[in-house]
């Protein structure tokens, strides 16, 4: 059913620390209430001011990074197994609440894989029969493949 398929990529939530262009942050990628991949090195990279030093912390591991000569930074921390929540620390401040580790569906295709649930038949008895509290579905704004994104426009200010 492509309810389990709608695990997808988490909300992309700018974490911003500090105020001004200057200030330590996630790429807007990450988010609380995220799902990250289980079993699986977690990646986790944003801006900084050049030559500054990053601490990110994940489940008790900690790992250091320093921004590089555009500002741009990442750790990678250990892998993990299903679960959750957990918080992510940057800079020694929690910045991620209520992210797990699981399994990652990304979801592409056509315009009809913006055909909701609600949309269906037999929705109303489906969402009633659900149990699948953990299920986090995301949806990305589209973009043409040439453009590169470092952030999520949609999610700006949230």
């Amino acid at each position: 059913m492509c309810i389990a398929a709608l695990l997808c990529v988490g909300a992309g939530l700018v974490a911003a620390h500090g105020t001004g262009t200057d200030a330590v942050r996630l790429a807007g990628i990450f988010g609380d209430h995220m799902v990250l991949q289980r079993d699986q090195p977690v990646r986790v990279w944003g801006f900084a001011p050049a030559g500054a030093a990053v601490r990110v912390g994940f489940r008790g591991a900690s790992r250091l990074a320093l921004a590089d000569a555009a500002g741009r930074w990442r750790v990678d921390l250990p892998p993990g197994p299903a679960g959750g929540p957990h918080e992510l620390t940057l800079q020694g401040q929690v910045a991620l609440r209520d992210v797990l580790l699981g399994d990652v569906w990304l979801c592409t295709g056509q315009s009809n894989m913006e055909w909701t649930l609600g949309q269906s038949d037999g929705a109303v008895e489906a969402v009633a029969a659900a149990d699948l509290p953990l299920i986090r579905p995301s949806r990305s704004p589209a973009a043409p493949r040439w453009r590169r994104r470092t952030t999520c426009p949609s999610c700006a200010g949230r």
